[in-house]
């Protein structure tokens, strides 16, 4: 709660979705490298929906779409990150 109540405000969007969106986007994904992508698919789609719909950070949840199309070749999951301007 403390990175929440330090957290500024984006646009019309609550600190508590930008903190937590902050948090998923540091910690989660990174932890997910590696993973069978065909396995973890419906974990890693229930992701990209929290990150769209519960969190309203489109950014965050495109980033893992394509870090999941990207992954497709190898099979394995692998982060690519989050580009915000």
């Amino acid at each position: 709660m403390a990175y929440v109540a330090d957290c500024p405000r984006a646009g019309e969007r609550p600190a508590v979705d930008v903190a937590t969106a902050d948090q998923v986007e540091m910690r989660l994904p990174s932890k997910l490298r590696g993973v069978e992508v065909e396995l973890a698919g419906g974990a890693l789609e229930r992701l990209r929906d929290f990150a769209e719909r519960d969190l309203s950070d489109s950014v965050l949840a495109q980033a893992v779409t394509d870090s999941v199309d990207a992954s497709r070749d190898t099979g394995r999951f692998a982060w690519r990150g989050v580009g915000r301007e």
